[in-house]
């Protein structure tokens, strides 16, 4: 009878039965036979209402997804049944029966029972239940499966199967079901583990759907957040303050745990610095038709201005902005369409003006460009604007005239530059910064007095190239450097390996008598044959070196630096800006930062309340400003005469104070008193 009860038990205490079958499989086999028949009693059951909440059938199906790899010939159809159950009824079923499914099917999949492909398509279908935790949980565990699946090397098969089964969630009717597949295209190229063509294309074709939200993730996809870092940044803790504490309260758990976790913060941190960055094609240059692509955002952008909101506007023409200025696209059409953008008065001008910069290049046609610059300057430089908005449009217009010179005419840029004698720093600054430039893309536009002492020597040098046309270098500018140290370093180790040879023979060499030396026409003709083979050998060495040599980032560092300094000490007259030119190393050249389209900008006179607030502000945490009468620190003790006034009387009474007072006249005791209200007195005020 005990036994009968006993086995009874066990059949009804599922987690302990879960435990017994993992510890001994074979002795529980009738045991786990029992339950797979109870299983599909159970859910013939459960098919007639999948509806219905059923605590006792979640359990069962959980238990089974534990011990099913322990019995593989006996359950060969399980992992076929909950997916039949998912695919029939996954939008009618009861949460906590469909998350029980889901789990075991996690697990099925853990142990071999069930390919990864099945599965991920089931659940890229589960997306459009309405159950936000459930969701959470499934793009968790797509991600993490991909990974793994993807860790040792490319599942090409399972990847291209997935990426065409996302490309038609692109048009599901549930909205959600399509933003979590471009999320998690999104995230596995975060990952670095889908970085190919493909990928982007898919994300691409989410930037033509009537979703807003869909559009706008596409959208900032390709605005580069595909290369930032949205992990937040963990606090580093002191590990010895956790150590310290450790010691003096004595050993716990809690405190044991607490410094572990320090540690690995730590470490984490240590091995995410001297972790290698890998760089990664940007999305953009992996679009496969640039051309249609901004063609069908432009149109969208175009056809429907009510439809798209202000912010959506802005990221569509910076995504537009950024795809011509990369691939060197031609949309004439979207030049004319910036013009209703440009005044002063515009929301987020700066924005736009930095997208009319980044949009150009100089395979678009001057006449287009040189009308948005006219605009610009009408607009933005006259004398009744701002100083800060002359600034803006000055700054502007040397961004678009630095990727195509040929859209300014001699006129107009006389009239900019009178703008170099203006009563604002920041307008000074803007004007001088065109004048600059102009004197190395197209000094002939510039007046005599502005070309500047070097340019206006070596003006037969120059040559303006026409529309279309490209400058083709024989070597790369600044190679030079890099090859006088190669060659100095050669020179040293011939220089060591001779003198060791010299010290070991020990002897002197007589030197022949000075005489006077003398130069005839003959001998400068032949100095002026010697220069001419040394610089014809000078462009062999460095065509040898180009040839021979891969050179590194640090090395096109190196050889921009020298020529920055070249032309520095060349130009007669003109002061390098250090700050700004290793700004301009580090600066992406395809891209406009709105910081150069806004220049300087002189601070405003801040009003009452912003003083006050920055005053308020300033006093927080200024201890050592005021006095420390009173104060004492969070973890000090308290002081002698704290502790001498809590002391017991029978304790102090023996001390000279203490008895001198007993001893005092009348007149003394008055006068003491006397002076204790006056203090207290002063206290109160």
């Amino acid at each position: 009878m005990n036994k009968k009860s006993k086995a009874e038990s066990l059949l009804e205490n599922l987690p302990h039965l879960q435990n017994l079958i993992k510890r001994d499989p074979i002795s529980y086999k009738e045991e786990f036979l029992q339950q797979m028949t109870h299983f599909e009693s159970s859910l013939s059951i459960f098919q007639l209402n999948p509806t219905k909440e059923d605590d006792h059938f979640s359990s069962l199906v959980s238990f089974l997804g534990h011990v099913v790899g322990c019995y593989p010939e006996h359950a060969k159809d399980y992992p076929k049944k909950l997916m039949d159950v998912l695919n029939q009824h996954y939008l009618v079923l009861n949460s906590t029966v469909r998350k029980s499914i889901v789990q075991s099917l996690t697990l099925l999949r853990k142990h071999d029972a069930i390919s990864s492909l099945e599965l991920l398509e089931l659940f890229f279908k589960l997306f459009r239940c309405k159950d936000q935790a459930l969701r959470e949980y499934i793009y968790n565990y797509i991600i993490t499966d991909i990974k793994a699946a993807n860790s040792k090397a490319k599942n090409n098969k399972l990847n291209k199967t997935l990426q065409n089964f996302m490309y038609q969630m692109l048009s599901d009717s549930c909205r959600v079901a399509a933003k979590k597949s471009i999320d998690i295209m999104i995230e596995l190229y975060k990952k670095n583990i889908w970085n190919d063509q493909k990928t982007v294309n898919v994300i691409a074709e989410a930037c033509s759907s009537n979703d807003l939200k869909l559009v706008a993730t596409a959208l900032n996809f390709f605005l580069g957040h595909d290369q930032e870092e949205e992990e937040e940044d963990e606090d580093i803790p002191d590990i010895s303050s956790i150590q310290h504490s450790k010691t003096v309260g004595g050993k716990t758990r809690a405190k044991e745990t607490k410094l572990k976790r320090a540690k690995a913060i730590v470490r984490r941190k240590k091995n995410k610095d001297s972790k290698v960055e890998v760089f990664n094609f940007s999305a953009i240059h992996l679009l496969n038709d640039p051309q249609g692509f901004t063609e069908k955002l432009f149109s969208k952008l175009r056809d429907s201005p009510k439809s798209l909101p202000f912010e959506m506007k802005i990221m569509v023409m910076n995504v537009i902005s950024r795809v011509i200025g990369i691939h060197k696209l031609t949309l004439l059409s979207f030049y004319p369409f910036l013009f209703n953008y440009l005044n002063p008065h515009q929301q987020e001008v700066t924005l736009i003006l930095t997208f009319a910069a980044q949009s150009t290049h100089e395979l678009i046609p001057p006449e287009d460009i040189e009308a948005m610059v006219k605009t610009i300057a009408n607009n933005f430089v006259a004398d009744h604007c701002a100083p800060e908005v002359i600034t803006v449009g000055l700054n502007s217009i040397r961004e678009i005239c630095s990727r195509n010179p040929l859209a300014m005419n001699s006129d107009l840029l006389k009239d900019l530059t009178e703008y170099k004698d203006y009563k604002n720093k920041g307008v000074v600054m803007a004007a001088r910064s065109l004048i600059q430039l102009f004197r190395d893309k197209n000094p002939e536009l510039l007046h005599r007095r502005e070309r500047g002492k070097f340019v206006s020597e070596n003006m037969k040098e120059f040559k303006k190239l026409q529309f279309g046309e490209s400058l083709a270098l024989e070597s790369l500018p600044g190679v030079q450097s890099l090859l006088k140290e190669e060659e100095n370093e050669k020179d040293w180790d011939e220089w060591e390996i001779e003198e060791d040879e010299e010290e070991s023979e020990g002897e002197w060499i007589d030197m022949p008598q000075d005489e006077d030396i003398k130069f005839d026409d003959e001998e400068d003709a032949e100095m002026t044959e010697e220069m001419i083979q040394e610089e014809k050998d000078l462009k062999t060495k460095t065509a040898e070196f180009l040839q021979t040599k891969i050179l590194t980032p640090q090395d096109f560092a190196k050889m921009k630096q020298t020529e920055e300094q070249d032309l520095a000490e060349r130009m007669a007259g003109v002061k390098k800006s250090k700050k700004r030119s290793a700004d301009a190393m580090n600066e992406n050249d395809e891209l406009v930062n709105v910081k150069d389209i806004e220049g300087y900008q002189k601070r405003a006179k801040q009003t009452y309340e912003e003083r006050m607030e920055s005053i308020k502000a300033g006093r927080e945490g200024r201890e050592k400003f005021g006095s420390r009468k009173g104060k004492k620190d969070k973890e000090c003790s308290s002081t002698n005469r704290e502790k001498q006034k809590k002391k017991n009387f029978l304790m102090v009474a023996h001390k000279k104070e203490i008895k001198g007072k007993s001893k005092l006249k009348l007149r003394d005791k008055q006068r003491l008193l006397r002076e204790h209200h006056i203090r207290q007195k002063m206290k109160r005020k």
